[in-house]
C-alpha cells in the first residue's frame, strides 16, 4: 500500500517541460518575433546614428528617433511577455529569471531613452543603460543556448560594453 502512494506521489511532482523542450520554445518566439522585432532595433540603432551625425537636433528628427526607440521597446517586450508565458522546465527558473530581467531591462531602457530624446535631452547614463541591458541580453541568450535568439540579438562579442 504504501508502495502504491509513493508511487502515486511521485507522478503527481512537477512535470514541467524538458529543458530542450523549453530552449525550443524559447527560440520559436524569437523564430517568429525576430523578424519584426530586428527591424525595430535596426530601425531606432539607424534613427540614433542620424541624431548623433547632426548639429542641429529638430523636433521633427528627435520624434522620429524617440517613435523608433519605443517601437523598439515594444518589440522587445513581446518577446519577454512570449518568454515569460511559457511553462518552465524544473530547475533552471534563475536562469531564466535573468533573461528575462535582462530583456525587461533592456526593453526599459529603449523607453528611457526614448523620452530622454523627447525631451530632447537625452543622457549618456541613458545610452549605456542600453548598451548594458543589450551585452546582459545576449550574455544570457548565450548562456541558454538559444541559437535563434542570437542570430537577432546578437552574443556576447555581437554587444560590446565599449
Amino acid at each position: 500500500m504504501v508502495g502504491i502512494l509513493a508511487f502515486f506521489l511521485s507522478q503527481c511532482e512537477s512535470k514541467g517541460p524538458s529543458f530542450g523542450a523549453w530552449k525550443a520554445q524559447a527560440d520559436a518566439v524569437c523564430e517568429k518575433e525576430g523578424p519584426s522585432a530586428g527591424t525595430h532595433l535596426a530601425d531606432a540603432e539607424d534613427a540614433v546614428t542620424q541624431l548623433n551625425a547632426t548639429d542641429a537636433w529638430t523636433e521633427e528628427l528627435l520624434n522620429t528617433t524617440a517613435t523608433e526607440l519605443m517601437d523598439a521597446g515594444v518589440a522587445m517586450r513581446r518577446i519577454v511577455g512570449s518568454w515569460r508565458a511559457l511553462d518552465r522546465p524544473d530547475g533552471r527558473g534563475e536562469e531564466i529569471d535573468k533573461l528575462l530581467q535582462a530583456g525587461t531591462a533592456t526593453s526599459s531602457a529603449y523607453y528611457d531613452l526614448a523620452d530622454g530624446i523627447s525631451a530632447g535631452a537625452p543622457t549618456e547614463e541613458q545610452g549605456n543603460k542600453l548598451i548594458e541591458g543589450a551585452h546582459s541580453l545576449a550574455v544570457q541568450i548565450n548562456e541558454l543556448g538559444l541559437k535563434e535568439c542570437q542570430y537577432w540579438f546578437g552574443t556576447p562579442e555581437d554587444v560590446p560594453l565599449s
